[in-house]
């Protein structure tokens, strides 16, 4: 799946919880993309749950300087998927 596919997903699965209004997105911004995907709206929606972590979502949790709870809410996901070099390959894990 390319970049383009998972992100057309992944924002169309949060606008079911999210629905964006173009007075949010800052037109003249060249990655508009990246501007919906970190933001705290976005998040909430797409991670509407907390998750129990697995064994190598702790070792990311980890890396991103997280407390090793296991549970895992929208905002550790969120301060993971800043850390990450590719952010929308991290969204793509979750479309699996």
């Amino acid at each position: 799946m390319t970049e383009k596919q998972i992100l057309k997903k992944v924002i169309k699965i949060a606008g079911q919880d999210y629905p964006m209004k173009i007075s949010d997105i800052p037109f003249d911004h060249e990655n508009v993309e990246f501007f919906i995907i970190f933001s705290h709206g976005f998040a909430k929606a797409f991670w509407n749950k907390d998750t129990i972590i697995s064994k190598e979502t702790a070792i990311e949790r980890g890396k991103a300087g997280l407390p090793l709870n296991p549970i895992q809410t929208w905002e550790d996901h969120l301060q993971i998927m800043v850390l990450q070099e590719n952010p929308i390959k991290y969204l793509g894990e979750f479309l699996k």
